[in-house]
């Protein structure tokens, strides 16, 4: 009821205002503008004057402020449930005032789907697409510039695999390694595309060994590294995925020591004095064995 009352008073100071218009010209009537920057928002003051004295002052409407969208969150959407948001431009205090929210589907035609006082708007029971939103406010029968668009793209019932956990690396074994020869271990993570093996000689600075597709596999996934030098050695596993990867896992260390070769020794070589010294002494010995067996039968 005050609604109405006042846009009757607003309609008959139009009226007044286009009467002292039309009689400007013989009764020298002046409408000067001025802005108003307190409580009236978003609108001009007129003051209506005769010669030097002042008859009456009017407001009138301007074009409101132009909303601002704000980003929409989640998108892509899944649920088919989309809200949007916008900054508050009107104030409520007279006329009609609000706001109208429009919807472009797959790039079609602009619909207005909603007209409302609030800064939010539910669209609900989406089907799979993109939708493009913008919105404009109004003061009585004053409209603002349409505001940013913004755009959303609904994917329900679309599996989106999650974000996969941290795997963990088995205890490496042997330790230490003494032939240089390293395997690693860790466990198969099933929402994981792939992994990433970091290794480091002090334990602080990581560097990538390895970026390895995923594979199905029942038991555990190895790592073959070969020819390490002497040390310690330190490594960790990242599980990849396709909206985002794991964190690191634990960190397994272990140490090489690789066992210094066999000496390899020389053959042994025979020299003419080694081989006279043995014919010498087989040949005393075999001349020992005749002297013997002939003193033997001789005593006979």
């Amino acid at each position: 009821m005050k609604n109405k009352k006042t846009f009757g008073i607003f309609v008959v100071m139009v009226f007044v205002l286009m009467f002292l218009g039309s009689i400007s010209n013989s009764r020298n009537v002046n409408i000067s503008p001025e802005i108003s920057q307190g409580e009236i928002h978003g609108q001009n003051e007129y003051k209506i004057s005769t010669g030097n004295r002042y008859v009456q002052s009017l407001s009138i409407a301007s074009i409101p402020a132009t909303p601002a969208l704000d980003p929409i969150v989640p998108n892509p959407n899944i649920d088919g449930t989309v809200i949007i948001r916008w900054t508050r431009t009107v104030q409520f205090d007279m006329f009609r005032n609000g706001y109208e929210v429009y919807r472009s589907t797959n790039n079609g035609a602009w619909i207005k789907i909603k007209e409302t006082t609030g800064t939010a708007y539910k669209d609900e029971n989406l089907a799979n697409g993109d939708y493009v939103y913008k919105v404009r406010a109004f003061e009585g029968a004053f409209y603002s510039v349409f505001s940013n668009v913004r755009t959303v793209s609904v994917k329900q019932y679309v599996y989106v695999p999650p974000i996969p956990v941290e795997t963990t690396i088995s205890p490496i074994i042997p330790n230490p390694s003494t032939d240089g020869i390293i395997l690693v271990k860790w466990g198969v993570i099933s929402d994981a595309s792939g992994y990433e093996l970091y290794g480091s000689s002090d334990g602080v600075s990581y560097t990538l060994l390895a970026s390895i597709p995923f594979t199905v596999s029942q038991g555990p996934f190895t790592f073959h590294y070969s020819q390490a030098l002497d040390g310690t050695y330190y490594y960790k596993v990242i599980c990849k995925g396709v909206y985002g990867d794991s964190g690191f896992s634990n960190v397994e260390s272990v140490i090489v020591a690789t066992l210094p070769p066999e000496p390899i020794l020389p053959p042994a070589t025979s020299s003419p004095i080694n081989t006279i010294m043995v014919l010498l002494v087989a040949g005393m010995s075999i001349i020992g064995v005749i002297v013997g067996l002939y003193l033997l039968r001789w005593r006979k």
